[in-house]
C-alpha cells in the first residue's frame, strides 16, 4: 500500500493484528487502530498543514479498566 493524502483507518482486527511499513512492524492489540495522515502544524504554509512527507499516523487504543496492561511491540526488520 502506498500512503497518500487520502485518509485511511487500519483496525487491528482487519490487519490481522499487525502493520508493517518501510522496515518496521508494530503488533496491534485488539481494539486498536491507526489513522493516517495526521499533519503537524506548519505556520509557513497557506493552509497551515505540513506536506505529506511530514505526515504521521496516529495509533489509538481504548482504555479499559478490566484490562490493566496492554503492550504494543515495534520490531525493526531492516536497517
Amino acid at each position: 500500500m502506498s500512503l497518500s493524502h487520502r485518509p485511511i483507518e487500519i483496525r487491528a482486527e482487519d490487519a490481522g493484528g499487525w502493520v508493517e511499513f518501510e522496515g518496521w512492524r508494530i503488533n496491534l492489540p485488539a481494539g486498536s487502530k491507526i489513522n493516517f495522515p495526521s499533519y503537524p502544524f506548519d505556520p509557513e504554509t497557506r493552509d497551515t498543514r505540513a506536506p505529506l512527507s511530514q505526515a504521521r499516523g496516529i495509533l489509538s487504543y481504548p482504555l479499559n479498566s478490566t484490562i490493566p496492561k496492554t503492550e504494543f511491540t515495534i520490531t525493526v526488520l531492516k536497517q
